[in-house]
């Protein structure tokens, strides 16, 4: 929400964005534990608790079995771990102070990280990019932690297409992409949101076809259920910032929706949809704009 709103506010004062989506490489296992103990001081956690964290990621070990055979015991002082309730908040401590010393806009949410700025001028644009990729250059090779350059993508939002950003980082050139899967969300260089609609009912229209296939199997309760748990869900996320859609694609989501309660409703085809969606208490999934 963030991020979209304030590129919404640059495109409205009629200033170009570039918006670089940028990967962290294998980022949990990349915490250097004595780097993050460090880091744990100095945002004030001492005493006990920082003992009782130091013995948490103390003297950790692995192994690997394969075909019955198992390797030498190997003990590792990086990393958090993996599906643990603690790992995930210390490596946002870890990571906290990454947009330390950046002139633009970062969104930070776990391993996803953006970096986005916005300017009337180009070379302006060129100048506060370059200075914050280097900048983000030396963090790295500081906390051990890697940027994946390969991976790293460049959105240009500006009706200027012959605006360039910097294209080297981490000694490597940036791609430039029209659009880019973000949190799950599809941004385009466009700021239409039509091509995530069109994802989204893809996605959901495969779930209905599943709930089809068990239709004459499980009771209505069960089918309302499985469209709870696997359909609705695909709308619901991130609706907040997509909401604001043509009518068609609002359209196009709507009929996604209606197809699974006919099925759920056992209704026939030529039944009116309201009658449809008021009989199980559903609404429209979007008005449009």
């Amino acid at each position: 929400m963030k991020t979209t709103h304030d590129i919404y506010l640059a495109h409205d004062h009629n200033l170009s964005s570039h918006i670089v989506f940028l990967d962290i490489s294998k980022a949990f296992d990349r915490v250097v534990h004595t780097n993050l103990l460090l880091k744990l001081k100095q945002i004030g956690i001492v005493g006990s608790l920082l003992n009782l964290i130091t013995s948490y990621l103390e003297n950790r070990s692995q192994v690997v079995r394969s075909n019955g055979s198992t390797s030498a015991i190997c003990y590792t002082n990086c990393g958090v771990p993996h599906g643990s309730v603690r790992g995930p908040l210390l490596f946002l401590i870890y990571i906290n102070d990454i947009s330390d010393n950046i002139q633009s806009c970062m969104s930070l949410f776990a391993d996803d990280t953006t970096l986005y700025f916005s300017s009337k001028f180009p070379s302006h644009l060129h100048l506060v990019l370059s200075e914050d990729l280097l900048t983000l250059g030396k963090w790295s090779d500081t906390w051990n932690v890697r940027f994946n350059a390969q991976k790293t993508k460049v959105l240009t939002i500006s009706s200027n297409r012959g605006e360039h950003l910097p294209r080297i980082f981490e000694n490597m050139q940036l791609q430039e992409v029209g659009n880019h899967k973000h949190l799950g969300l599809l941004f385009h260089n466009s700021l239409s949101w039509h091509p995530h609609i069109i994802s989204l009912h893809q996605r959901a229209m495969r779930h209905v076809n599943r709930l089809r296939s068990v239709s004459n199997l499980v009771h209505r309760f069960s089918l309302f259920s499985i469209y709870n748990s696997f359909i609705l869900t695909i709308f619901d996320y991130g609706s907040v910032v997509y909401d604001i859609s043509s009518q068609s694609d609002a359209l196009l989501l709507d009929s996604a929706q209606t197809t699974a309660a006919k099925i759920i409703t056992r209704y026939v085809k030529a039944t009116a949809n309201d009658t449809v969606l008021n009989d199980i208490s559903f609404v429209k999934l979007g008005m449009g704009v």
